[in-house]
């Protein structure tokens, strides 16, 4: 209904069109193909649609104006907002979630991000038409829609600076430096060890060393930087942590406190891991 005509699922069907095949570095640090693709079709729905710029941008155009591409309505009126409305809080991180979409409280800004073995993607909008008094040229809705096919990059960068009216041509893959630290103590770090075990996606560790935390992933060690608070609800650990990724960028990790008072379960971007008593 789109027009997305080069859009699928399948990618056996993309490698029949002009193909940006996804690529990893190695352990010397260089760039190289992923081989073979990645094919899992039990991840097909929650992260392999094969797509371009152009053709997400159709999407984000239908989410913005109830549907309709090209003065045309493509999808029921009504459906775009349905997806663009709070349907929950996601606890350990204050997000909003919608059909699809991850929400600011307000309801300005939308969007999705993820990666692939080889690949990141992410689509932000912001959209002001319904905030009575909006900030000075902030009048109507936009849309960015960033696609790579690199491991470790961090589309959400791109996104945010180009929202912020950032010119594009000073725009980066550098993730924008190191996060500001914060100390916790022995007993904290304690309370958080464990095993975490998702049984449709996989199983890691958080090991101690005194007050320092690792977390133990795919064969590999990250160590945990404790970061700036961002929540102090009850039940949710007041302390983010964040790990540097190989190829490049962060990813921040909360838990959840259990009444005992240690994690229940970790969280990592959509991804919650329950411990194992």
């Amino acid at each position: 209904p789109l027009g997305m005509t080069r859009t699928t699922f399948r990618p056996t069907e993309a490698m029949t069109w002009p193909l940006a095949v996804g690529h990893r570095k190695n352990r010397e640090g260089a760039f190289e193909v992923v081989r073979p693709l990645a094919n899992d079709a039990r991840l097909w729905p929650a992260g392999t649609l094969y797509s371009s710029a152009n053709e997400m941008a159709r999407f984000v155009v239908a989410l913005m104006n109830d549907g309709r591409v090209e003065g045309k309505q493509a999808l029921p009126a009504g459906v775009a907002a349905r997806m663009r409305d709070s349907r929950m809080v996601i606890g350990t991180t204050g997000q909003t979630y919608g059909l699809g979409s991850f929400l600011s409280a307000d309801g300005v800004h939308a969007g999705h991000g993820g990666a692939m073995t080889g690949y990141a993607a992410e689509y932000d909008l912001e959209d002001w038409r319904a905030v009575p008094d909006p900030p000075r040229g902030k009048d109507g809705p936009i849309g960015i829609v960033v696609l790579t096919n690199a491991d470790g990059v961090n589309p959400h960068r791109l996104t945010t600076l180009a929202l912020s009216g950032t010119r594009w041509a000073d725009l980066t893959i550098a993730d924008g430096g190191p996060l500001p630290d914060r100390a916790i103590t022995t007993l904290v770090a304690e309370r958080l060890v464990g095993t975490f075990r998702n049984p449709r996606r996989f199983t890691v560790q958080v090991v101690r060393s005194g007050a320092m935390l690792t977390l133990k992933r795919f064969g590999r060690d990250f160590p945990m930087r404790p970061i700036d608070a961002r929540d102090t609800r009850p039940g949710v650990s007041a302390q983010p942590f964040a790990v540097d990724l190989p190829g490049g960028g962060t990813e921040t990790i909360v838990f959840g406190i259990g009444p005992d008072g240690r994690a229940s379960y970790l969280q990592m971007n959509v991804w919650a891991l329950a411990r194992v008593p």
